[in-house]
C-alpha cells in the first residue's frame, strides 16, 4: 500500500489503496490449478502486477488469451532487449518466434531475473497457447510474426526521424493494439476496430514509456538502445545522453516537452477507440492504462526530474484510476482534467508551446463535446485548482470606436488574435462564441487558463474575465434519480432521451399549450403509428404536434353511469383537453421537454423536464375532473392504444381495496392484452399506506409503482410571540406573511355542534367562525385524517388567518391557496401548544417559504404509499419498484380549480397555474414510465417482463449516504420489499441488468389457472378458449424476479430461469442473504453462460428454522459476475400450525 506520509497527505487515497491491495491478493488467489496455467498467471503477476490486476476484468476465455499474448510478447521483448545476444543469433529467433510458440520443447536462455525464468520455462506458455481457441491462436501468431520481423529490422537501424520513431513504436506496441483488437473481436464481444485507431492505442502507451524511462535506459549496463528520435533531440543537444546533465536542464525540459507533444497526437484516437467499446470489462481493461498514460504525461511535462530519477503517478492516484474508471464519462473526465494539468504547466516561452496548447485544446474539445463533463467529481484535480473549471473566457478590450461599416474588421481582429494562440483560423472559429463589436470591443471564447494568460498580455486587451456558469436549480426528481445526459452508461444517454418510443398516458387529458409539450427537435411520428388527434371542445387537430402525436377521449361509459356531463360552467371539456391538471402533470413527468425557470410561484425554481424528453406522447383521456373513470372507457382506451402502436402505457389510477378479481378488473384485463402485444403497462400502487395489504394493480404483468420522497424540502419559520423560532414545511407563497396573528387551539373554538376531538383536528364544520376570524389556528391530526386538506378548507371557511397543522412526520406537504399554512410534527405542535397555554395573549407570525435541496435524507417510502403483500395474489410481490412521488413539480392545467385560485404576491393578481406540486403514487408511476421508455430505446426487443425484471433486480436498497432506505409511517421503519418491491429505482443500471427473468403470455395464463379461475373466466380475460391444467405450485414457480412464500410449512423448492443479456461468456455465482429464521439453498450455485447457453434454470430450497408462527421476514438472492449484482427479493412467512 502507499506510504504513510502519502496517505496522510492524501487521506482519500486510503480506501482505493485498500481495495487495490485486496484485489491484488484476490487475483493471486485466483491463479488456476493446472501447472502450465499456474506458471503463466504467476509469471504475469511477477512481470506486471498492474497488468495482472487489469486483466482480471475480462471473462475467462479472453483473459487466458490476453495473458498468453502478453507473455509471448514479453518473451519476444526479452530477446530483443538482451544486448548480450549476438545479432546473427538474435535476428533469426525474432523472425521465427511465431513458430516457436507452437513448440512445447523450444526454449532459449536469455534475460535476467523473472524474465530469465520466463524464457527458461516458456514451454508452459506454449502448452497454454495450444489450449486456446483457433481464432485466438491465429491472432497471436499473426501479430507475433509481424512484431518479430519489425524488431529484427530495428536491430541494426537507429531511430533517426519521427517517421522511424512511429514505425518502431508500431512494431513494438502498435501491433499490440492491433492484436488486442483482434482478440476482442475473436471473443465475439466487440466489432473489429480499425488498424489506425488500434495502432494509436499502442503508440500512446509506448511513447510514454520511452519518455518516462529515459534515465533508466540511458544508464543501463550493458548500454541499452535508445529510441528517442534524433530529429527531435538533436534540436537541443549534440548527444542524447547530454540531456541528463545539469548544465543542459533548460534544453532537456524543452526536448522532453517536444516528445510529450508528439505523444499527445494519439490521444484523440484513443478516445474514439474507447468510446466505441461495448463490453464493460474490455472497456475497463483498455481505459485504465490509457488514463494512467495521460496522467504520467502530465507528471512528466516540464519536469526535470525525468532526467534525475523515476517519475510515476503516486500509488494512491493509480488506485483511484483503477477503482473509479467505470464509464466513458470517467475517461473523458480524466483526460480532460489531466489535459488541464498539462496546460497549466505550459510555459509560453517553450518553443513548442503553441503546438502543445493546440493539441491539448483539441483533447479538451473532444471531451467537452461528449457532454459528460458538467457536475463531475474529479479525483485528479481539486475543484479549487481552477484547471478548466471555467472554460469560457470573456476577453474585454474596452470601448469600440470603429465605424459601423467596419465592424467586420473588429471580428477579423478577434479571430487573428485567437489564431495566434490556437494555431489556425479554423481552431479560432471553433473556439469563439461571440464577437462583441457594438457597445464595446471584445469576444468570448473557449480558452484554457494558460491560453487566457497568454492572451491577456496582447496589446489592446484590458482584461480577461472567466465566465461564470449560473446553475439552474432543477425541479429535482430526475436529477435526484441521477438521470443525467453526462453519464455515458446511464439510461438517459444510452436511451437517447427516449427517442423512438411512444408513451401512452391514460389520465385526465392534456393541456397542449404547456411549454413541456413543445415539439422543437422532435422527430416526425414513426411510420407504424396509427393514432389520431381527436377533436372536441377547445381542441382540434392543430392541438397535436410532433410531441403530442395522438389524442383521444372517452366518456360514453362515464355518462352512461352519471348522465350527460355539463361543460357550460367551464369545469370540464368534452375533448382531450385537461381540466383537472392530473393528466398534464403525469404526461410532463414521463416525457416533458425541458422548460427553464419552471416553478410553483417561485418555489423549486429550475429546469423542469420529463424522464424521456425525446419520447412521443399519445393521450387517452379516460378520467374526468368531476370525478371517476369508467371501466368501459378504460378498456376502450386500451383497445385503441394497442391499435395505435404505443410502446408503453402509463395509468395512474386503480380500484381501492377490496380488489376485484383479475378477470373482473378493467385495468388487469386491458393491461393483459397490451402486455401480450409487447406493450409495458405501468400503474400506480395506490395511496392507502402505510397500512399493509393495501397495494392495488397487483397483476403480475403490470409494473406496480410505490412512491418515495426526494431530497428537496420547503422550510418555513414559525415565530412565536416569545421570539422562539420553530421550523415547519409549507408551500404557501401568498400574502399576509408580515404580521403577528393571535393563535388559538382548534378545540378551544369548537362550534356548538362539534366535539373537542373533531375541533382539535379542524374537521369540516368544527370551528366557530366568530372565534376563528382573524386568528391563526393550531390543529392536531386525528386518526381519521390522511392529510391537512380538510383542515385547510375548514380554517379558510371559518375566516382564520392561518393554520399550523401538527401531524405524523412526513415529507408530503399539502397546498393552501389563500390561507397561510405550515405543517409541523407532533413535537413542534406540542411546543406551540405549551406556549399558547402559558401565555395570556399568544401570537404567531409565519416566515416565507424557501426551497432547500440536499439537506434531508432521501429517498424514503412515502407515508401514503400503499404496501404489500398483495391481498389478491400474495405470492406475487407488489409493489414492484419505488420512484419519486412526493411534492413533484410538473406541468399543470390552468383551467383546473387550483389554477383559477392562484394568487401571485408580486403582481397581486390571480395568475394561471402552469406548474404545480402533486404527491401520490400517481406521480411515481410516470417516473417509471419515462425510465421504461429509455430502456425500450436501448433494448427494443425486450419483453415487458424483461423490462420489469431489469427494474426490480437493479433497484437500490440504500441512499447516497450508504444507509438503508426507510419507510415513513407510524413509526418509521427500515423499508422492506412490501414497501418498495425490488427497491428504489436506479435508472443508470436498468439498461444493463446482466440477467433477466423473462416470461411469455402463456406464463400469465398458467398463473390465472393456478388462481382457481375456471376455464370460462380465464378465456374471458385472455380473449381465446383456454383449458386450464391447474397446479398451485405454479404460483410459486412463475418466473418473477422475486420469490414470495406466504406459507412455509415444510422444506419447499421453487425454480426460476434467467436469461443472460450481458457479456456472452459470463459466470455468475449465487450469494444469499436469507430471511431471518429461514435456511436457503441454491442449486446450482454457479451459472455459466456462453454463445450456445443464454438461459439457465436454478432451484431455491427454503426450510424454516422456526418452531413458532412467524411474520414475513425478508432476504435477497444475488447472482454476481463481478460486473453485475442481480438481486432478487425474498419474502417468507413460516407457518407451523393450521387453524
Amino acid at each position: 500500500m502507499g506510504s504513510l506520509g502519502s496517505i496522510l497527505k492524501h487521506p482519500d487515497d486510503f480506501y482505493p489503496l485498500l481495495k487495490l491491495k485486496m484485489a491484488a491478493r484476490n487475483a493471486e488467489k485466483q491463479i488456476p490449478p493446472e501447472p502450465h496455467w499456474a506458471f503463466c498467471y504467476t509469471m504475469l503477476h511477477k512481470v506486471s502486477r498492474s497488468f495482472a490486476l487489469v486483466i482480471q476484468q475480462l471473462d475467462t476465455d479472453l483473459r487466458n488469451a490476453v495473458c498468453i499474448f502478453y507473455l509471448v510478447l514479453r518473451a519476444l521483448d526479452t530477446v530483443e532487449d538482451d544486448t548480450s545476444i549476438a545479432t546473427d543469433v538474435k535476428v533469426p529467433i525474432l523472425i521465427a518466434f511465431h513458430r516457436h510458440i507452437y513448440d512445447r520443447d523450444w526454449h532459449f536462455s536469455c534475460g535476467t531475473k523473472e524474465y530469465k525464468v520466463l524464457m527458461d520455462q516458456i514451454r508452459h506458455v506454449s502448452t497454454a497457447f495450444l489450449e486456446l481457441g483457433k481464432n485466438y491462436q491465429e491472432a497471436i501468431e499473426v501479430i507475433t510474426k509481424r512484431m518479430g520481423a519489425g524488431m529484427a529490422k530495428f536491430i541494426c537501424k537507429e531511430v533517426e526521424t519521427i517517421e522511424d520513431y512511429d514505425e518502431y513504436c508500431h512494431y513494438v506496441a502498435g501491433l499490440v493494439g492491433l492484436g488486442l483488437s483482434k482478440l476482442f473481436h475473436a471473443s465475439g464481444s466487440e466489432d473489429l476496430a480499425s488498424d489506425s485507431l488500434s495502432n494509436s492505442m499502442g503508440l500512446f502507451l509506448q511513447k510514454i514509456n520511452i519518455i518516462r524511462d529515459y534515465l533508466e535506459d540511458i544508464n543501463e549496463i550493458p548500454k541499452s538502445r535508445m529510441f528517442w528520435p534524433r530529429q527531435i533531440w538533436s534540436k537541443y543537444v549534440n548527444k542524447l545522453e547530454d540531456l541528463k546533465y545539469e548544465e543542459n536542464s533548460v534544453k532537456a525540459v524543452q526536448c522532453l516537452n517536444d516528445m510529450i507533444t508528439n505523444a499527445l497526437i494519439h490521444a484523440e484516437d484513443c478516445l474514439i477507440y474507447m468510446a466505441a467499446l461495448k463490453d464493460l470489462a474490455i472497456f475497463r481493461f483498455c481505459a485504465i492504462p490509457q488514463i494512467m498514460a495521460i496522467g504520467t504525461l502530465a507528471l512528466c511535462y516540464n519536469n526535470i526530474e525525468v532526467f534525475r530519477g523515476v517519475v510515476k503517478m503516486r500509488r494512491g492516484l493509480t488506485a483511484k484510476v483503477i477503482d473509479r474508471t467505470k464509464t466513458m464519462a470517467d475517461v473523458y473526465g480524466a483526460f480532460f482534467d489531466f489535459a488541464c494539468v498539462l496546460e497549466s504547466k505550459v510555459d509560453k516561452n517553450d518553443p513548442n508551446a503553441t503546438k502543445t496548447l493546440s493539441r491539448l485544446v483539441a483533447i479538451q474539445k473532444t471531451c467537452r463535446e461528449s457532454g459528460f463533463l458538467s457536475k463531475r467529481k474529479s479525483y485528479i484535480v481539486k475543484d479549487e485548482s481552477g484547471y478548466g473549471s471555467t472554460m469560457v473566457h470573456i476577453v474585454y478590450m474596452g470601448d469600440n470606436r470603429i465605424k459601423q461599416s467596419e465592424q467586420h474588421l473588429v471580428e477579423d481582429s478577434h479571430l487573428d488574435m485567437l489564431s495566434s494562440i490556437l494555431g489556425s483560423k479554423d481552431a479560432a472559429r471553433k473556439s469563439i462564441l461571440y464577437s462583441y463589436s457594438h457597445g464595446f470591443s471584445g469576444f468570448a471564447a473557449v480558452l484554457s487558463q494558460p491560453q487566457a494568460r497568454l492572451i491577456a498580455d496582447f496589446p489592446g486587451v484590458v482584461r480577461v474575465i472567466p465566465n461564470k456558469i449560473l446553475s439552474l436549480h432543477t425541479t429535482r426528481s430526475w436529477d435526484f434519480l441521477n438521470v443525467k445526459q453526462e453519464i455515458i452508461t446511464g439510461a438517459l444517454s444510452r436511451g437517447q432521451s427516449g427517442r423512438g418510443t411512444i408513451i401512452g398516458i391514460m389520465d385526465t387529458g392534456i393541456w397542449p399549450e404547456s411549454e413541456s409539450f413543445r415539439d422543437e427537435h422532435m422527430d416526425n411520428p414513426p411510420f407504424h403509428w396509427r393514432g389520431i388527434c381527436q377533436g372536441g371542445e377547445s381542441f382540434d387537430h392543430s392541438s397535436c404536434n410532433r410531441k403530442i402525436i395522438g389524442a383521444r377521449w372517452y366518456i360514453k361509459g362515464y355518462e352512461a353511469e352519471i348522465g350527460k356531463l355539463n361543460t357550460s360552467d367551464g369545469v370540464e371539456y368534452l375533448s382531450p383537453r385537461d381540466a383537472a391538471g392530473h393528466g398534464t402533470h403525469t404526461s410532463s413527468t414521463a416525457a416533458g421537454v425541458a422548460v427553464e425557470n419552471a416553478s410553483f410561484m417561485g418555489l423549486a425554481k429550475g429546469l423542469a423536464r420529463g424522464g424521456a424528453p425525446s419520447a412521443w406522447l399519445a393521450v387517452y383521456k379516460i378520467c374526468w375532473s368531476t370525478g371517476g373513470c369508467s371501466s368501459a372507457d378504460i378498456l376502450a382506451a386500451f383497445d385503441d392504444a394497442i391499435f395505435d402502436g404505443v410502446d408503453i402505457l402509463s395509468a395512474s389510477l386503480g380500484s381501492d381495496p377490496p380488489l376485484p378479481t383479475y378477470v373482473e378488473d378493467a385495468l388487469a384485463i386491458g393491461s393483459f392484452h397490451a402486455v401480450a402485444k409487447g406493450i409495458s403497462v405501468v400503474c400506480s400502487g395506490g395511496n392507502s399506506g402505510p397500512y399493509s395489504q393495501t397495494v392495488i394493480n397487483t397483476a403480475p404483468w403490470i409494473i406496480t409503482v410505490a412512491a418515495s420522497t426526494i431530497d428537496r424540502e420547503f422550510p418555513s419559520r414559525i415565530i412565536l410571540g416569545n421570539n422562539q423560532t420553530l421550523k415547519g414545511q409549507s408551500l404557501y407563497t401568498g400574502k399576509d406573511l408580515s404580521k403577528f396573528y393571535p393563535i388559538v387551539l382548534g378545540e378551544d373554538i369548537a362550534s356548538s355542534d362539534a366535539d373537542e376531538e373533531s375541533a382539535r383536528g379542524c374537521n369540516s364544520g368544527s370551528l366557530n367562525a366568530t372565534l376563528a376570524k382573524g386568528k391563526a389556528i393550531l390543529c392536531f391530526q386525528s386518526r381519521s385524517q390522511r392529510s391537512a386538506t380538510v383542515a385547510i378548507r375548514t380554517v379558510t371557511e371559518a375566516g382564520g388567518s392561518g393554520l399550523i397543522f401538527a401531524q405524523f412526520p412526513t415529507k408530503d406537504v399539502d397546498t393552501s391557496w389563500s390561507t397561510p399554512f405550515v405543517q409541523v410534527d407532533f413535537i413542534t405542535g406540542t411546543t406551540i401548544l405549551s406556549y399558547i397555554e402559558a401565555t395570556r395573549n399568544p401570537i404567531v407570525k409565519f416566515g416565507k417559504t424557501k426551497t432547500v435541496v440536499g439537506q434531508q435524507i432521501s429517498p424514503e417510502v412515502a407515508f401514503f404509499s400503499s404496501r404489500g403483500p398483495s391481498s389478491l395474489s400474495p405470492s406475487v410481490l407488489k409493489p414492484d419498484i419505488a420512484a419519486p412521488g412526493v411534492n413533484i413539480l410538473a406541468a399543470w392545467s390552468p383551467a383546473s380549480s387550483a389554477g383559477r385560485l392562484l394568487y401571485d404576491a408580486k403582481s397581486k393578481k390571480l395568475q394561471p397555474l402552469t406548474f404545480n406540486f402533486e404527491s401520490g403514487t400517481s406521480m411515481a408511476c410516470p417516473h417509471i414510465s419515462g425510465i421504461v421508455a429509455l430502456i425500450k430505446t436501448v433494448h427494443p426487443t425486450w419483453s415487458p417482463a424483461a423490462i420489469k425484471s431489469a427494474l426490480v433486480t437493479t433497484a437500490s436498497l440504500k441512499n447516497e449516504y450508504d444507509q438503508y432506505i426507510w419507510a415513513e409511517g407510524a413509526p418509521h421503519k427500515q423499508a422492506d420489499p412490501f414497501d418498495y418491491g425490488g427497491g428504489h429505482v436506479d435508472p443508470n443500471k436498468v439498461t444493463d441488468p446482466g440477467l433477466v427473468y423473462d416470461m411469455k403470455t402463456s406464463d400469465y395464463i398458467h398463473f390465472l389457472c393456478s388462481m382457481d379461475y375456471n376455464d370460462t373466466a380465464v378465456s374471458s380475460l385472455t380473449g381465446s378458449p383456454t383449458k386450464c391444467h391447474k397446479s398451485h405450485k405454479y404460483l410459486l414457480n412463475m418466473n418473477l424476479p422475486s420469490i414470495v412464500i406466504p406459507e412455509l410449512k415444510q422444506p419447499l423448492t421453487v425454480s426460476r430461469t434467467v436469461t443472460n443479456v450481458g457479456p456472452v461468456k459470463s459466470i455468475y455465482t449465487a450469494r444469499v442473504e436469507p430471511p431471518i429464521g429461514v435456511s436457503v439453498t441454491v442449486v446450482p450455485a454457479t451459472l455459466t453462460f456462453g454463445p450456445k447457453r443464454k438461459k439457465m434454470k436454478f432451484k431455491v430450497t427454503f426450510s424454516s428454522k422456526l418452531r413458532i408462527q412467524s411474520r414475513f421476514s425478508f432476504g435477497y438472492l444475488f447472482w454476481e459476475d463481478g460486473l453485475h449484482d442481480v438481486r432478487m427479493p425474498l419474502a417468507v412467512r413460516s407457518v407451523v400450525q393450521e387453524f
